[in-house]
């Protein structure tokens, strides 16, 4: 896996807790049929962005910054792509561990 080099090298990252279990929160786009965890360059585009998805009970939800190379690692080995997107939720770049 190679990180280009105009890439971020920290990314925000939605982060999900439960039961004392944290886990990206993961999404699915049904029209390409493909599991992935949307990342931010922002932590105001991802405070914005998660304002718009509904929550569920019992979870909590934070923005966390992470490290580009370790999200798209620890993704890839779940079979998630990561997919950069901005406080509209648009899809603006797909990562994925094979880059």
């Amino acid at each position: 896996m190679g990180i280009e080099p105009d890439q971020p090298d920290w990314l925000h990252v939605i982060v999900c807790s439960r039961d004392e279990q944290e886990y990206y929160m993961g999404l699915h786009d049904s029209n390409s049929d493909v599991d992935f965890v949307p990342v931010f360059q922002s932590r105001e585009d991802a405070d914005i962005c998660l304002q718009s998805f509904s929550r569920k009970p019992g979870i909590g939800y934070q923005v966390m910054a992470v490290l580009t190379a370790e999200i798209i690692k620890n993704c890839s080995d779940r079979n998630y792509l990561v997919a950069l997107v901005d406080q509209r939720g648009t899809i603006l770049r797909q990562f994925s561990g094979e880059e």
